[in-house]
Order: C-alpha cells, then structure tokens, then sequence
C-alpha cells in the first residue's frame, strides 16, 4: 500500500506532495520531475493537520545526515467566543449553576467571564474553565466552535 510523499525543496524552502492515491506510474514520474527540479525526499512525511481555528500548524524541515526531516509545530491561537452564544448552548445552560459558583470563587476566571472571553489551548484559564464546565477539551472546543463570535 502505497502513502503520501512529501518532497522539500531546500533551496526555493517549498513542499511538494505525492497524494497516496496516485496511480503508480504517475507518482513515480512525479517523484523524477521533482528531485530533477531540486526537490529531496521527506523520511516519514506527515501532512500536517490543521487545527484551525484552534491553533497555527507550521512544518519545518531541515537535512540531517544526508536525510530531510519534517517538524510540525503548532502555536496555539487565541479564539474570541461569544458570551451569549455560550450561555445559550445547551451544554453550557444545563451546567449554569456549576459555573457560576465557580465563576464566583475564582479570580482569574471571573477576570475571564468578565473581560476576556477567548479560549486559548492548553491555557491555565482554559483549563479551568472547563473544569468549571465539566468538560472535556474536545467536548470544550466542539462548544467553542459553535460560540465563535
């Protein structure tokens, strides 16, 4: 079973990719054309997955012994959500009493109710809000992306 290529041009620093469905014949003709144009394997190429809206994906690559390896990072984004979409969402209005008395015994999350209102992955604040939430980070940021403002 054949799978993704990925081939990184050190020079002109671009990606090109070699889809896993490509017939045979075609990817390797491909993979000729672009290692003639300058472009090098990728050991173990990853396409990267977006996490949009949620944060930035980059790929870095770099030769090593001879061999080109592929880094993906992410940079967590800040997402400004809606108050009133969040409070109108059913998850969130059945849990109300739960959060607002956390919401009353915490400084930084009263600061966040109050003023902030982004959602930041991995944050201490977003931790706690979904503490205050009872939620997981996917069942939080499956909500986040319904209460985008």
């Amino acid at each position: 079973m054949s799978k993704t290529m990925g081939f990184w041009n050190p020079s002109k620093q671009q990606v090109a990719v070699i889809p896993a469905a490509w017939d045979e014949t075609v990817s390797a003709k491909q993979r000729e054309l672009l290692i003639k144009q300058g472009y090098l394997p990728v050991e173990n190429y990853r396409v990267p997955m977006s996490q949009m809206p949620f944060a930035f994906v980059f790929e870095h690559f770099e030769v090593v012994d001879g061999t080109v390896v592929q880094t993906i990072c992410e940079t967590p984004r800040k997402v400004r959500l809606s108050q009133d979409k969040l409070l109108r969402h059913p998850a969130i209005r059945s849990r109300i009493e739960h959060l607002m008395a956390s919401l009353s015994s915490d400084e930084e999350l009263i600061d966040w109710w109050a003023n902030d209102m982004c959602y930041l992955r991995g944050s201490p604040v977003a931790k706690k809000a979904m503490a205050a939430f009872d939620l997981s980070q996917d069942e939080m940021e499956k909500i986040v992306r319904e209460c985008l403002k």
